[in-house]
């Protein structure tokens, strides 16, 4: 690769009805000390202010996926393969509408991937307001602290362009799963995830246990789990992801990072609980919805 500086990040952002988050996103993204940067938008058929709010930061907005009213799920893994196929880069970086990055992020993924890693996965710290953004923030805690370097959940964001196109890039009939999917197939490829110093803050906002179903349910009806156990292959990884037994890792891991109150502990296990029956609802829903079609 050449100079660092002359690097292009190719930064894709998938949205939809984001004006909300989307300023203190771009803005943080045009403040990196790593300048030379490409940003690409996915807006899935905004009704607000997402589009003028994109421009307004010379970004690539380009208008895919479902159209109205047949968007009316989970649609972010079709955007980032769209955003993906239009983007120039040297390195594809996945970010989210909700997301603020560190200043000296980019720099450091670049850095990590000229010192020989593949891909990079980023800490996420969550903010937000209400008692269930509480329960959210503890629990990301438990997959990224100075003494906890979880690979199995937190999934890789910041590719080599080279590195995505050799593993098939996005494996969008996963759905919901396909952040962790390239990471696993990075990962069984042999290329090398590196972790990076700097955090992504991702603002919760303020949790209601209304969107934390509806986002479940509607992610459940378009992920496909077999798709992702048998493209995966990683039965570690899904187990903990997908079972329990995440539950459990989440509860043991509180107790030795941080004082969390009783009530923090059930919200957690409640939220979790009802986030998992959303999903199964999800997936049951679509079942009956595919048989009717047939």
């Amino acid at each position: 690769m050449s100079d660092k500086k002359t690097l292009v990040v190719s930064i894709i952002i998938p949205t939809r009805n984001a004006e909300s988050n989307l300023e203190a996103c771009l803005a943080s993204i045009r403040s990196q000390s790593h300048k030379n940067m490409e940003i690409v938008i996915t807006d899935n058929y905004s009704n607000d202010r997402t589009v003028e709010i994109a421009k307004k930061y010379d970004t690539n907005v380009i208008i895919c996926g479902p159209r109205p009213p047949h968007n009316n799920f989970f649609t972010a893994p079709i955007q980032r393969k769209l955003g993906a196929m239009h983007a120039s880069g040297d390195f594809y970086f996945f970010v989210d509408a909700d997301m603020i990055l560190d200043q000296e992020l980019l720099k450091d993924c670049v850095m990590k991937c000229l010192s020989g890693a593949d891909a990079v996965a980023i800490p996420e710290i969550s903010f937000g307001d209400g008692f269930w953004s509480k329960c959210k923030i503890a629990e990301r805690a438990c997959y990224f602290t100075p003494s906890v370097d979880d690979e199995v959940i937190q999934a890789a964001r910041f590719f080599k362009s080279i590195t995505y196109e050799l593993v098939g890039g996005w494996n969008e009939s996963v759905g919901g799963f396909d952040d962790w999917n390239i990471t696993l197939r990075i990962r069984k490829k042999g290329f090398k995830i590196s972790l990076s110093n700097y955090l992504i803050l991702h603002n919760e906002g303020y949790l209601t246990l209304r969107k934390l179903v509806l986002k479940k349910y509607n992610m459940g009806k378009c992920s496909s789990v077999l798709k992702y156990m048998s493209s995966s292959k990683s039965i570690k990884a899904i187990a903990i992801q997908l079972t329990p037994l995440r539950l459990i890792m989440i509860l043991k891991r509180l107790s030795k990072i941080r004082k969390n109150s009783h009530r923090i502990l059930f919200g957690i296990m409640f939220m979790k609980t009802i986030e998992g029956s959303a999903f199964i609802m999800g997936r049951i829903v679509n079942a009956i919805e595919l048989k009717v079609k047939a």
